[in-house]
């Protein structure tokens, strides 16, 4: 049975109503429930009758009940009867101030500020009540019926230096010119405690469009001030400045170890400018060997994506080749050019690599190896320690034509222990499995709730024939030559790929010449990885068993 909520609404009575939207095969593919229904659910408190009140809409008392009610259609309709009759409703939607349920008593403040200028004058004075909520909402409440005066009651909120506050004021101030928000926003950064990461959101939305007049005038002297302290720094890479590279750049390269330094790396890796790219680079090239492999990360990061654009990456790309990188790309140099005993040697030596095997079989299966050559290293690639590489070395060179048979295997004990040790060994790699695992393939967790022992073991035997949505193969060529081949993640500009060792790739949509999606699953069928009938037993055992 599968229950997805779609959609939600409080009745006139209390009680709440839900639609359930249902079909065969919510959740994923393969589910073969043969009915699909649509439901709308009532839920209400237990031996509990509720029922729904008379509505008046015609006296002012059956108004101010309306507002009472729990259903938003019929609290609109109050809503808009009351602001018609205008300052004359002040003194009944006082009443509701003092009501013991606080959404109600919140209701009364935003019609308030919609009753004339005595209505609005009332909510000022709740500006200064001394329960925060009831600040926040009249705040809200004067915004929206009054936009010209906020700048006046924002500062008569700062004061109260409440977070909850700042943060209402932050996101007041985010269309203001800096001019005009100059005070609010040195308040608010200077009031600043870490950690807070709303408060940090609500300045970095109150900055946006003045990064760099905010920098130079205000933060840049509080953090001279405090040495750089953790909270200011998390500010800075709250809003990050493109006028803040070079104090980056600085900072990351004076001597000793600080706390901070890895958060000021990742701010400047955010920051959309040239400047940015150059200061990265140049940490590559520093002295400072902890930031070396952080920066390199970064800027090949950046380069397909937000960075692509911002500068000519020929005097960088030699910065972003690491050295583990250059030896395979000298392994695979000396594989193509040399001849007999050396070449050999160098296939040998990538067969035995983690990635170098991946190179490896990427070149059988492209047809760019000599048949006879791959033979020669086909034995070496099972010794390879990435159990990925052993997998796609079976499909290619170890064609077993057993068959399985699912009433067969059904029929087998399934151990529980037994099947640990196979998850352990043939499938972690890419499967999660009770918060254990890699995230290439899917999440097994709740495979038990979803499948029977039939269908569990059809997937695994067969995980061509009903694959997961999202998890469809792709391949992707590039103007480099490069070939990548795994799980789109996302379809924009560049293109996110998950690839088999769930390395994450952002691939430019303009280097991209070639795109197809792949036949099959990139799972290998168990006969690929040596399970026999007892193995796929004891491993559906194990999962359908440990939920």
């Amino acid at each position: 049975m599968w229950f997805r909520p779609s959609d939600l609404c409080i009745g006139t009575d209390g009680a709440i109503y839900i639609a359930d939207w249902y079909d065969p095969i919510v959740g994923g593919h393969q589910m073969r429930e043969r009915n699909g229904y649509g439901r709308i659910y009532r839920i209400q408190p237990k031996n509990k009758s509720l029922q729904s009140p008379a509505l008046r809409f015609d006296t002012p008392a059956g108004l101010i009940e309306a507002v009472r009610n729990p259903a938003i259609n019929v609290r609109y309709q109050a809503f808009e009867k009351i602001r018609a009759l205008g300052p004359s409703m002040i003194p009944r939607v006082q009443t509701l101030l003092k009501d013991p349920n606080p959404y109600i008593r919140m209701r009364a403040i935003w019609l308030l500020a919609t009753l004339g200028e005595k209505g609005k004058a009332e909510a000022i004075r709740l500006l200064d009540h001394r329960d925060p909520e009831k600040n926040m909402v009249a705040f809200r409440a004067l915004r929206q019926a009054d936009s010209s005066h906020v700048p006046e009651y924002a500062q008569q909120l700062i004061r109260k230096k409440n977070p909850l506050l700042n943060r209402e004021i932050a996101f007041a101030v985010r269309g203001m010119k800096f001019a005009d928000a100059r005070s609010l926003l040195k308040d608010l950064i200077g009031q600043y405690q870490d950690p807070d990461a709303y408060m940090l959101a609500a300045i970095a939305a109150a900055c946006k469009r003045k990064e760099d007049s905010v920098y130079s005038q205000i933060l840049k002297p509080l953090l001279d001030s405090t040495n750089w302290k953790p909270a200011m720094v998390a500010v800075l890479h709250s809003i990050r400045p493109p006028g803040a590279c070079e104090d980056i750049v600085h900072r990351l390269s004076l001597p000793g170890v600080d706390s901070t330094k890895i958060k000021l790396l990742g701010t400047l890796a955010f920051i959309p400018s040239p400047c940015a790219v150059k200061g990265m680079a140049g940490l590559i090239r520093s002295e400072d060997s902890s930031l070396v492999s952080e920066a390199r990360w970064w800027l090949a990061f950046r380069r397909t994506n937000d960075w692509q654009d911002l500068v000519d990456w020929g005097a960088y790309d030699s910065l972003i080749v690491d050295p583990e990188t250059r030896i395979w790309n000298e392994g695979l140099n000396r594989l193509m050019t040399e001849k007999g005993g050396a070449r050999l040697e160098a296939a040998l030596e990538l067969a035995l690599d983690p990635s170098g095997g991946l190179l490896i079989l990427q070149l059988i299966s492209n047809g760019k190896l000599d048949p006879a050559l791959s033979r020669q290293i086909s034995d070496t690639l099972f010794y390879n320690p990435n159990p990925v590489v052993r997998a796609m070395a079976g499909d290619l060179f170890w064609k077993n034509k057993y068959q399985y048979s699912i009433d067969v295997i059904k029929r087998m004990e399934m151990n529980e222990d037994s099947g640990r040790l196979v998850f352990n060994r043939a499938c972690i790699h890419c499967h999660q499995f009770g918060g254990k695992g890699g995230s290439v393939g899917p999440d097994l967790s709740a495979v038990a709730g979803k499948m029977d022992v039939s269908s569990l073991l059809d997937a695994i035997i067969n995980p061509g024939a009903g694959i997961v949505f999202g998890y469809e193969a792709t391949a992707i060529k590039t103007t480099d030559g490069m070939e990548y081949t795994g799980f789109v993640m996302s379809d924009g500009d560049p293109v996110r790929l998950k690839d088999i060792l769930g390395k994450v790739h952002d691939i430019p949509q303009k280097t991209i010449v070639g795109r197809y999606p792949l036949r099959g699953s990139l799972m290998p069928p168990p006969q690929n990885l040596m399970l026999r009938d007892v193995d796929l037993a004891h491993l559906v055992g194990y999962l359908k068993n440990n939920r």
